[in-house]
């Protein structure tokens, strides 16, 4: 049994990948995401974060004002070499119905952005991702929006508890 060759893709240009460039990529494994200017993969994700998610997109979106939506697993371009793709997303209506991109959203659509913390992601679900996420939806929305619209939160949630399943 021989090694197969890795993709051309995995090998990143000089300077690391940009967010442009990632989004361009194709034949990437599902949630794949670009952390500065790196390609992150995510391991296989089981029923409990699967779960998780739904019942958080269900309600987030039963509970949303309508000039809001929830939706899952998109990427959101925050920055040049920062592409992360939250587990679930609280977006404007606006971005959520927009056909183009189809792929993305852009950090001033984004109002919360939550990740189901797993054993393969924690440090980055817990820390990195979610600091990122916040500072830069903060950046673009913050100051600069001129509507009482609420400040962009990133949360986490809690990881399982034994013998408690979603």
């Amino acid at each position: 049994m021989g090694v197969e060759p890795v993709p051309s893709w995995v090998i990143p240009p000089p300077g690391g990948f940009t967010a442009e460039g990632f989004l361009r990529l194709t034949g990437m494994p599902p949630h794949t995401e670009l952390i500065d200017g790196a390609l992150v993969f995510a391991a296989r994700r089981g029923r409990w974060h699967s779960r998780v998610i739904n019942r958080l997109l269900g309600e987030l979106d039963r509970q949303a004002p309508a000039e809001l939506r929830a939706d899952r697993e998109m990427t959101v371009k925050l920055g040049k070499r920062q592409a992360p793709e939250p587990d679930v997303l609280v977006v404007t209506a606006e971005a959520y119905a927009r056909e183009d991109p189809s792929t993305y959203y852009f950090p001033e659509d984004v109002v919360l952005a939550v990740e189901a913390v797993s054993p393969d992601s924690e440090d980055r679900d817990r820390t990195r991702s979610p600091a990122s996420t916040r500072r830069r939806a903060s950046r673009t929305t913050g100051a600069s929006r001129t509507t009482a619209a609420p400040r962009p939160r990133t949360s986490t949630s809690a990881t399982p508890r034994p013998g408690r399943t979603p």
